[in-house]
């Protein structure tokens, strides 16, 4: 009688590319020392790569909607943290001048805290509130 379809951990399909790409071995001896079958830790490695680039999860498994969720919030902090990033070196580019920038957080202190768009623009709330008070602001 033939074997039931084993199932692999993440972390060993993971161990079996990172051997693989280290270059120590060739896919088909990583194979036999591993007891799987021809092939499989290519196609773990090109899952793998397809899951950097395209943002898909390798080895799903059965997963949970939990699990799904929890990639889909990751995959959105990554893009947002990007376009933060993306932002600040705009504003570095476009707002040479401290004044601008000042009279953006006077502009926006109802709607955001002054300490979070001091630390944005890379500017001490002192700095500003020293800039509110001089005559004319």
């Amino acid at each position: 009688m033939g074997e039931g379809r084993r199932i692999y951990s993440r972390e060993f399909k993971e161990d079996a590319v990172r051997l693989l790409e280290s270059g120590t071995k060739s896919g088909y001896q990583i194979e036999e020392d591993l007891g799987i079958g021809r092939g499989v830790v290519y196609r773990w490695r090109r899952a793998m790569r397809q899951e950097h680039e395209n943002g898909l999860r390798a080895f799903p498994g059965n997963g949970n909607p939990r699990d799904e969720e929890l990639g889909r919030l990751r995959k959105e902090l990554a893009e947002m943290t990007e376009e933060r990033d993306i932002l600040r070196k705009a504003v570095a580019i476009f707002s040479k001048d401290e004044a601008m920038k000042f009279g953006f957080m006077a502009k926006h202190q109802g709607i955001h805290s002054v300490e979070k768009m001091a630390r944005t623009f890379g500017v001490s709330r002192s700095g500003y509130y020293a800039w509110r008070g001089r005559p004319g602001k």
